[in-house]
């Protein structure tokens, strides 16, 4: 799996070193992303079991980066302010892949979530997606049906809000399904058209960006 070098890349974004900290020499890998779809820029910073931050700007980090394994706090940091957001504690486990996800609470403070990764490659013939819901600012926060089908498949999920994937972890996994085209929903309505590659893993985001209106955007993992 690591020998794919489209895959991952070597984290160099260390910011702050301390020499008293712990040596660590076990890896994991993350990748981040920031679905708060507002004016600020955030990044994901990670405090690692070494006593060094480690800081990623969703939208320019696309691939996982590697960084050490073991017990992190993960802080949301907003650019040109250096706010300091929704510190949490987080076991990044060795060997592991990892998304991580910033995104608009309903009290307009960002918080940060983990998500673990399994990229076990599908059949030819299948593809594996997750669709995650995220709720835009000026949004109201309402239960959503969301997902994708087509003549003779189906992946819905009901009542979906904006923190499903750090409380309901089931809603978080890769699901198969046929590689084909898709129709994406959100309350029972199209808001677009999804092409899922036979052996490929994807993520669907769906960000509620109105009261009646729905954005997506599809990622490939691997």
């Amino acid at each position: 799996m690591l020998a794919n070098s489209l895959l991952f890349s070597s984290c160099t974004k260390t910011v702050d070193s301390n020499n008293s900290g712990t040596t660590v020499t076990d890896k994991c890998y993350l990748k981040v992303f920031d679905f708060t779809n507002t004016s600020t820029t955030y990044s994901t910073v990670i405090i690692g079991p070494d006593k060094k931050s480690y800081v990623f700007t969703p939208g320019i980090d696309t691939l996982y980066n590697e960084i050490p394994s073991g017990i992190s706090l993960a802080k949301v940091e907003a650019f040109g302010t250096g706010y300091l957001y929704s510190p949490t504690s987080v076991n990044l486990s060795t060997g592991n892949f990892f998304t991580s996800f910033i995104y608009n609470q309903s009290n307009n403070v960002p918080g940060i979530g983990f998500i673990a990764d399994d990229l076990t490659i599908p059949p030819p013939s299948y593809a594996r997606v997750r669709v995650l819901y995220f709720l835009s600012p000026g949004a109201t926060n309402l239960p959503t049906n969301v997902g994708i089908a087509n003549a003779t498949d189906t992946l819905m999920t009901y009542n979906r809000t904006d923190v499903d994937f750090v409380r309901v972890a089931p809603l978080t996994a890769f699901r198969p399904v046929k590689a084909s085209i898709y129709s994406v929903y959100a309350n029972n309505s199209v808001v677009g058209v999804i092409s899922l590659t036979g052996g490929s893993i994807y993520t669907l985001v769906i960000n509620k960006i109105a009261n009646t209106a729905f954005a997506y955007t599809l990622y490939t993992n691997r």
